[in-house]
C-alpha cells in the first residue's frame, strides 16, 4: 500500500506539493511505513539529513503531500484515490497520448485504406473520431507516366507547395441511409501529392464501431468503406509503456522488434506550457549529448533516415539497429528542447561603419534574459554597410532551463515585421551567440526588433526501460 504511495510522491513536483500545505490533515500511520516514507522524501529532494534546518520547507511540503494521499486513500480506498491522482488517458498509437475530455478522440481506424482508377490513387490514412464528429485525411496520388517525368523535375518549390479551400460539396460520408457534407475542408499539395483533410458533424448516435462508413471524392469517382474501433483508455501512464517525468513533461515509450531493428514511439505528455521542439539532436544538441539506447552490449545511435511522417509532431520514432542479439534496452533522453510564445519589442543603436557599439541590453523574458552585449557594421557581400551583427549571452533563473536562442525579425513603428534574420551563429552547445540583421540604410542609427519564441534546453534524464 504505501508503496503506490511512494510511487505517486515520485512524480509531483515541489510546487506542486508545497500547494497542499494549505490543508489540515491529522493522521495516524504504522512506524514502519513512516520510516519507509521518511528515507523516500529525502532521496526524492536530494536532501542531507545533517543539514536538514536548511530544507525544512520542502521537507514539510513532501510530508503534507504524503498525508493528503493516505487521508484520501483511508476514505475512498486505495484504488480509487489512485484513480483521483492518476488522470485517465487515452492513446492511439501514431498519434499521441492525451488527457480524457468531452473533446477526446474516441474512436479510429486500425489501418489506412486505399482505392484507385485508372488514373489515381486515394489512399484514407488516418480517421478520428469524437463524440460528435468524424475527421478524415486523405492523400490522392496522380499515377505519373514517363512522359510527365520532365514536367515534374521542372517545378519550382512555390508551384509544388500550395493550400487552398475545397468546395465542401466535394467531399460526402455516407453512413446507412444518411449523408453528410464536409463542414471543413483544407487541401495541401506537396511532391506530386494532394493531402486533403475533412470534418463531418454527426449525431452521437451516428459515430459508433458497430456502423460502417463510406467516404466518397466525386472529383475522382472514388469511395473508401471503413469502421471504427474504440481507443483504449488508461488510467496510468505506466499501463501504456515505460514512463519518466521531468519539467513537467512526461515520456512514455512503446517499442517493438522487427527486422532485426528495435523501434521505439515515443510520446510526451506536455504539461509545461512550452511546444516541444526536439527530444534528440536532430534539431539542436547540448553539451555533445544525444539520445541513445543502452544495451548489454553498448550504447547505440539511432538510425536518423528510418524516420517516417508522423501524424502529430512531436511523437516521434527512433529506431536502433539491434540484430547482434542486443538485450537489456533502456533509451536515454538527455534533454527536451522546447519553445516559448513569448515576443519582446526593443530598440537598440546602430553604429556607423564597420564601428562596434557595447550595449549589454537586456530582454527579460519569463524564465531567462537575453543579453544583446555588443552591434557591430559590418559590409555585407555586395559591399553595402547594412549588415549588423549583434552578439548574444544569456542568463538563465534554473540550472535545469538553459536559453539558447530566440528568433529576430526588424519592425517598424507599427510593429509590422519589414526583415527577418539574415543567420546566425552557434556554439559548440548549440547556443545562438549571434544574429546578423540587415538595416534599411547606411546613415541607420537605431533599428527596432521583435525578439520572440525563445528556445531552451530542458535538462533531466529521461530513463525508459524498455520490454519490446
Amino acid at each position: 500500500m504505501e508503496d503506490k504511495l511512494i510511487k505517486i510522491l515520485d512524480i509531483l513536483e515541489i510546487d506542486e506539493t508545497e500547494k497542499l500545505l494549505e490543508k489540515k490533515i491529522i493522521m495516524d500511520a504504522d512506524a514502519r511505513v513512516l520510516k519507509r516514507i521518511h528515507a523516500s522524501v529525502y532521496k526524492k529532494t536530494g536532501m542531507n539529513e545533517r543539514n536538514q534546518h536548511k530544507t525544512i520547507k520542502r521537507f514539510v511540503a513532501c510530508i503534507a503531500a504524503i498525508c493528503l494521499l493516505c487521508t484520501t486513500m483511508f476514505i475512498f480506498g486505495i484504488d480509487n484515490a489512485q484513480a483521483l491522482i492518476d488522470k485517465v488517458f487515452s492513446f492511439i498509437p501514431g498519434y499521441g497520448i492525451s488527457e480524457y475530455s468531452d473533446n477526446s478522440i474516441n474512436y479510429v481506424i486500425s489501418k489506412g485504406v486505399s482505392t484507385e482508377n485508372n488514373n489515381v490513387i486515394m489512399t484514407l490514412r488516418s480517421v478520428a473520431a469524437s463524440k460528435n464528429n468524424i475527421s478524415v485525411f486523405v492523400t490522392i496520388r496522380e499515377k505519373v507516366t514517363s512522359s510527365d517525368q520532365n514536367a515534374i523535375a521542372k517545378k519550382t518549390v512555390s508551384d509544388d507547395i500550395q493550400e487552398d479551400t475545397v468546395s465542401p460539396q466535394n467531399l460526402y460520408l455516407y453512413n446507412d441511409k444518411s449523408k453528410y457534407t464536409s463542414k471543413t475542408s483544407v487541401m495541401s499539395s506537396s511532391s506530386g501529392d494532394k493531402n486533403v483533410s475533412a470534418r463531418f458533424d454527426l449525431e452521437t448516435k451516428d459515430i459508433s464501431v458497430n456502423k460502417s462508413y463510406t467516404l466518397v471524392y466525386p472529383e475522382y469517382n472514388l469511395s473508401v468503406s471503413f469502421t471504427l474501433q474504440s481507443v483504449n483508455s488508461y488510467s496510468s501512464l505506466e499501463e501504456i509503456g515505460s514512463t519518466g517525468y521531468n519539467n513537467s513533461i512526461s515520456i512514455t515509450a512503446v517499442p517493438y522488434l522487427k527486422d532485426g531493428k528495435l523501434i521505439v514511439d515515443l510520446y510526451p505528455l506536455n504539461e509545461s506550457g512550452y511546444q516541444i521542439l526536439s527530444l534528440s539532436k536532430l534539431y539542436k544538441g547540448y553539451n555533445g549529448s544525444d539520445l541513445y539506447l543502452e544495451t548489454d552490449k553498448g550504447n547505440k545511435s539511432y538510425i536518423p533516415e528510418q524516420f517516417p511522417d508522423s501524424i502529430s509532431a512531436p511523437n516521434t520514432r527512433y529506431t536502433f539497429n539491434v540484430s547482434d542479439g542486443s538485450k537489456n534496452f533502456t533509451i536515454k533522453i538527455p534533454y527536451i528542447i522546447v519553445q516559448s510564445n513569448e515576443q519582446k519589442s526593443i530598440t537598440i543603436s546602430v553604429p556607423k561603419n564597420n564601428q562596434t557599439l557595447t550595449l549589454n541590453q537586456k530582454v527579460e523574458f519569463k524564465d531567462s534574459t537575453l543579453i544583446i552585449k555588443e552591434v557591430q557594421r559590418q559590409t555585407d557581400s555586395n559591399g553595402n554597410n547594412n549588415l549588423l551583427k549583434i552578439n548574444l549571452a544569456y542568463e538563465n533563473k534554473y540550472a535545469n532551463k538553459l536559453m539558447i536562442g530566440a528568433q529576430f525579425e526588424t519592425i517598424d513603428f507599427f510593429g509590422k515585421m519589414l526583415n527577418g534574420s539574415s543567420g546566425s551563429d552557434l556554439n559548440d552547445n548549440d547556443t545562438d551567440i549571434t544574429e546578423y540583421i540587415e538595416v534599411e540604410s547606411n546613415d541607420q542609427s537605431a533599428l527596432r526588433l521583435r525578439v520572440f519564441e525563445p528556445e531552451y534546453i530542458l535538462l533531466g534524464e529521461y530513463s525508459l526501460k524498455l520490454n519490446p
